[in-house]
C-alpha cells in the first residue's frame, strides 16, 4: 500500500518531513522486499505474524490510527532506529520494537499483533549461478553463500574476497537475529563458524569487516556469550556458536571452521 494517498493530516505531516530531511518515501507490501518494485529511495515495512521473530520494546507504546500512522511516527520519534513496529488494529496500539536474541525474554504478542519490518531499501539479486542464495527474517536479508569446508579466519576472508563478497557480519540487531534463524534452520550450521568481526586495530577494540567499530553497538550486551569476549591476546576473531547460548566468541584465528559469505551488492 502506498502512502501518497488516504492519510489524515499529521500523517502528511510526519510523511513530509521524512521526505524532505530522509529524502525518502515507505510502502508496505504483503511481498518479500526483494520482489517488491524497485521505488527509488523506498522504504519497505514488510507484514507478518511471525511468531519466531522474538522481540523486546526499543520504547513505550503509543496509540496510532492505523498502521501507517505507527511506521511514520515511529520513524519521527526514533529514525534510524525504527525498523520494526508491532501494530494491532484492535487496540489501535503501536509498540516500536527491535530483535531479541533467542535466549532472552521477548515482547508477549497479544491477539491481533502484526510485525511491520523494514527492509534495507536493496532490491536484493543474489548471484544464484555462483552459490549465493537467499536468507531472510526479522527485518533483514542478505545473500548467503555457506561455505562448509572451514578454514582459519584469514584464508576464509580472502575466499569471499574473490568471491566478489564478505564474510557476513552481524552488525545489527536484525542481522544478529537472522544469523540465528539461519544457523538453527540448517542442521549442516549446527556447529561453530566465523563471523566479520575481529580486533586486529587493537587489543581491545573489535571491528566489523565493513571497518566500523563493534564496541559502541548497543546490542553488544547480548551478542556475546556470558565472559566472551575474555581478551584473550590469542584470540582476535570472532566466532558464533550453535552450541548453548548460540552466541558470539572470540576465537583463535586459526582455526578451522565454517564461514558465511555475504554477496557484496
Amino acid at each position: 500500500m502506498g502512502t501518497g494517498c488516504g492519510l489524515v493530516t499529521i500523517e502528511k505531516i510526519l510523511l513530509e518531513i521524512l521526505h524532505k530531511y530522509c529524502h525518502s518515501y515507505f510502502y508496505i507490501t504483503t511481498k518479500d522486499p526483494v520482489e517488491a518494485d524497485a521505488h527509488t529511495n523506498g522504504f519497505y515495512f514488510d507484514a507478518t505474524v511471525d511468531a519466531e521473530c522474538t522481540k523486546s520494546q526499543l520504547s513505550l507504546p503509543w496509540t496510532a490510527q492505523n498502521e501507517v500512522s505507527c511506521i511514520a511516527q515511529c520513524k519521527s520519534r526514533h529514525q534510524d532506529e525504527c525498523r520494526n513496529v508491532v501494530f494491532n488494529p484492535q487496540s489501535d496500539t503501536c509498540t516500536p520494537v527491535h530483535p531479541t536474541p533467542t535466549d532472552q525474554p521477548g515482547l508477549t504478542s497479544a491477539p491481533g499483533d502484526v510485525l511491520y519490518s523494514q527492509g534495507d531499501g536493496r532490491v536484493l539479486d543474489c548471484d544464484t549461478a555462483a552459490g549465493f542464495r537467499l536468507f531472510q527474517k526479522c527485518g533483514a536479508a542478505a545473500c548467503l553463500l555457506p561455505v562448509l569446508i572451514g578454514d582459519g579466519y584469514i584464508s576464509a576472508r580472502s575466499d569471499c574476497t574473490s568471491r566478489g563478497a564478505l564474510m557476513f557480519a552481524p552488525d545489527s540487531a536484525e542481522r544478529f537475529a537472522l544469523l540465528q534463524a539461519v544457523v538453527a534452520a540448517n542442521a549442516s550450521f549446527h556447529t561453530y563458524m566465523w563471523v566479520g568481526l575481529t580486533k586486529f586495530g587493537g587489543v581491545n577494540s573489535w571491528s566489523w569487516e565493513s571497518g566500523r567499530n563493534a564496541d559502541n553497538d548497543l546490542y553488544k550486551l547480548y551478542m556475546w556469550a556470558s565472559g566472551q569476549p575474555d581478551n584473550n591476546f590469542m584470540e582476535l576473531c570472532a566466532g558464533y556458536s550453535y552450541m548453548l547460548p548460540q552466541k558470539l566468541m572470540d576465537m583463535s584465528c586459526s582455526l578451522v571452521t565454517i564461514y558465511f559469505c555475504e554477496q557484496n551488492y
